[in-house]
């Protein structure tokens, strides 16, 4: 069969998912707290850039969600490859 050290791999995919992704979900944090914190989101109901800036949020967000289910279907299909491949085996 299989054992755990056949899956030594995967802790480094996980890694380099969570690195493609995480400038755009710290942008969207950011953006997210700039809008709502007290004293900046004086400055954006003063300025009027609340729609901008929840566009720009909404953005980031949706890119980083793409790239993870990119990586995501990626993965899940090399699994399945794999599962096929090892109940096959005898």
């Amino acid at each position: 069969m299989y054992n755990d050290s056949d899956f030594g791999w995967w802790p480094g995919v996980e890694r380099r998912v969570e690195e493609s992704v995480i400038a755009n979900l710290r942008l969207a944090k950011h953006l997210f707290s700039v809008m709502t914190a007290t004293a900046p989101g004086e400055e954006v109901r003063v300025t009027g850039t609340g729609a901008w800036l929840a566009a720009e949020r909404r953005a980031a967000f949706q890119r980083s969600y793409v790239q993870r289910d990119c990586w995501q279907d990626a993965l899940c299909r090399s699994l399945l490859g794999l599962l096929v491949r090892f109940s096959t085996e005898e």
